[in-house]
């Protein structure tokens, strides 16, 4: 599925100077992130606003959700495409150990992911802040 789903409670797993190693990386990509994230912010409350807005306009609510869930995306994109990177710093060990704990894990978040489908499409009140 591309990017690993919460690395940072994987790198606890690591020896303090490995986790700096992958913290270093990360801080690097910080300013891209922190834009995408403003991104994602600013969309966010134009649809709120457009959401609580009267008389409703249901497309302009449409479009601006789309933009929300676009932004998002970019985002997501941006973290998918450093996984490699990540994946090139670590050990043969360290890789098979994140593949150990992330399906160790993955139980639990498909048990989230079954009991919240039915909100998954609501862009508006994902919990990506």
């Amino acid at each position: 599925r591309g990017a690993p789903k919460h690395f940072g409670a994987f790198l606890w797993r690591l020896p303090k100077e490995r986790r700096e190693t992958f913290k270093r990386k990360f801080r690097e990509r910080r300013p891209e992130f922190r834009g995408y994230r403003e991104d994602i912010r600013t969309a966010r409350r134009e649809a709120e606003e457009l959401l609580t807005k009267e008389p409703f306009d249901k497309e302009s609510f449409a479009e601006a959700n789309r933009k929300l869930h676009e932004a998002r995306a970019r985002l997501r994109g941006a973290q998918l495409g450093m996984f490699p990177e990540i994946a090139e710093l670590m050990t043969a060990e360290e890789r098979a150990m994140f593949l150990e704990w992330r399906r160790k894990h993955r139980k639990r978040w498909r048990r989230w992911d079954r009991r919240n489908k039915d909100d998954a499409n609501l862009s508006l009140i994902s919990p990506c802040r």
